[in-house]
């Protein structure tokens, strides 16, 4: 039967918190409080400690197991993370919310979707999450504790203890944020996904990546709410001061005009994903980088 832990829900008591953190350690499985219900946790590179959840949860191989992070700091070892994607992360973290990322080598690969090597990314608003991972030292792997047939996560330590204590080594009993799943926004694909997920609370931009004309329209059909034009302001500063800028902002202000008209299109609100893929029909790279020269 697993041991059951009442932990304070703003200042955990460090003594307890090294006894939970020991059964991890040891290869053990635990039941935590989450801001966003009860999870399951073990150490990254506890095969048994995944296959133990994946029977509990009934997954298939095609689960993101997520890394929980203390802070952005530990992000960075896990995962690739574009400019974009980190905005995005610090602008929304602490909180619930799981980012799916591609994962780095230095990740052990029985903890990656086997086929898109991708992994969960969570950065909690929970105290007592966060002095898990801080007396851990370094990200544990988890995954939301939802039972089989049902889509909320579990919210009562003594519930899990009562109906499922045998199968797990030790149940923490706090509070939880929210009785509901994280809201998870896979950042491999970057901006359709994104909008898809956030764009009831906030604005998404893209601020990379930006060489033509094309790109910015390509951004704005993908549903990006405006970009930025970084790399072309410099490199009219470099070309020519203040008349250069003046000059490459003219130069893709015609570039946006001429493919909005191969498009067939009048205004930005008229664009959408599938116009992406009829850009790349209708202009290819090598002749979007002419554009301007003709």
């Amino acid at each position: 039967m697993a041991r059951y832990i009442e932990l304070h829900p703003v200042n955990p008591q460090a003594r307890l918190v090294e006894k939970v953190v020991d059964t991890l350690r040891d290869g053990g499985l635990v039941a935590y409080p989450t801001d966003s219900g009860y999870a399951l946790a073990c150490a990254p590179g506890n095969k048994e400690g995944l296959d133990r959840i994946r029977t509990i949860r009934q997954l298939d191989g095609k689960h993101n197991f997520t890394f929980v992070c203390a802070d952005f700091a530990q992000v960075g070892p896990l995962a690739i993370v574009g400019n974009n994607a980190f905005r995005l992360i610090k602008r929304l973290t602490p909180g619930p919310w799981t980012f799916i990322l591609k994962g780095t080598k230095d990740v052990p690969r029985m903890t990656l979707n086997p086929k898109k090597h991708t992994l969960g990314v969570r950065i909690p608003d929970h105290a007592i999450t966060q002095s898990l991972v801080a007396e851990f030292g370094a990200p544990i792997l988890s995954s939301t504790f939802i039972r089989p047939g049902q889509e909320e996560p579990e919210t009562n330590g003594w519930e899990i203890q009562e109906s499922l204590g045998h199968l797990i080594d030790v149940v923490i009993e706090g509070p939880v944020g929210q009785g509901e799943p994280t809201t998870v926004v896979d950042l491999t694909d970057d901006v359709p996904e994104v909008v898809r997920e956030v764009g009831k609370d906030l604005d998404v931009t893209m601020d990379t990546g930006i060489m033509h004309g094309a790109d910015i329209v390509a951004a704005m059909a993908m549903g990006a709410k405006f970009t930025f034009i970084g790399r072309a302001y410099l490199y009219g500063l470099m070309a020519g001061g203040e008349a250069g800028v003046t000059r490459a902002i003219e130069i893709l202000a015609e570039q946006v005009r001429r493919t909005m008209q191969l498009l067939q299109v009048e205004t930005i609100d008229e664009l959408s994903p599938k116009h992406v893929t009829q850009l790349t029909r209708l202009t290819p790279r090598s002749q979007v980088r002419n554009l301007e020269h003709s």
